[in-house]
């Protein structure tokens, strides 16, 4: 019988981490250059217990540096909840203005991916995780994963430390 971990599956994160990038490499009007960033930190906690495995990304406002450039930094959650963000490196942090936050929690996996989405006895109907409308499986269904109706706010400031209070769940 399989254990069950106690974190997501690790490629499903590297892929999430690999958009997070994708979509900050290479893009903006600067050629090598970079935008400078400011570390950004933070811990998210689901009922009152830390959230390991939370993907987040910061939506840069209109008319933001980020948003020029089309940088959208992000980061994961550790076992103890928190975060740092990056945009070039990890844990780098952010460019300085404003942001929606979003949050995506892929669903803890069995060390064989495939048996979590089935009743883990090969018989019977396959388990539904909760998705994001027309996206991949999220434990919380997409609730806050839309920019447009997120209730948290970022600014990120020129300074050494820039500490998101903590997101309580």
């Amino acid at each position: 019988m399989l254990s069950r971990s106690k974190t997501p599956c690790s490629w499903f994160v590297v892929l999430l981490i690999a958009i997070v990038l994708s979509s900050s490499e290479g893009c903006g009007g600067r050629g090598n250059e970079r935008v400078d960033v400011y570390p950004v930190s933070g811990t998210v906690m689901f009922e009152r217990v830390p959230a390991a495995g939370v993907v987040l990304q910061l939506i840069p406002e209109d008319g933001s540096i980020a948003a020029k450039e089309n940088l959208k930094p992000g980061g994961v959650t550790d076992e103890r909840g928190h975060y740092d963000v990056m945009t070039y490196a990890t844990g780098d942090g952010a460019p300085a203005g404003s942001y929606k936050l979003i949050l995506f929690w892929p669903p803890e996996m069995d060390a064989d991916p495939m048996a979590e989405l089935t009743n883990n006895t090969g018989r019977g109907k396959a388990k539904t995780p909760p998705m994001i409308p027309d996206g991949p499986p999220d434990r919380f269904a997409g609730k806050y994963f839309d920019a447009k109706k997120t209730e948290w706010s970022v600014n990120v400031a020129e300074q050494e430390v820039n500490e998101i209070p903590t997101i309580q769940l």
